[in-house]
């Protein structure tokens, strides 16, 4: 991943660290499983990132503020 690309993500996506792990985990298994090209890297990320937030849609923040 690029730097421009992780920082579109972390522009577009507010998330908890574990959100990104289980991101990164359903990308890394996707891309062992699927011998993913990467070609469509940052289109497969968004989407990931985006049911991620959606799953966890309650906008309940844990920690400080």
């Amino acid at each position: 991943m690029t730097n421009d690309e992780a920082d579109r993500l972390g522009a577009s996506f507010d998330m908890s660290g574990s959100q990104i792990e289980n991101v990164a985990r359903k990308y890394a298994i996707n891309t062992i499983l699927h011998e993913d090209t990467q070609q469509n890297r940052l289109h497969t990320l968004e989407e990931y990132c985006q049911n991620e937030r959606l799953s966890n849609s309650s906008n309940r923040r844990i920690g400080f503020a």
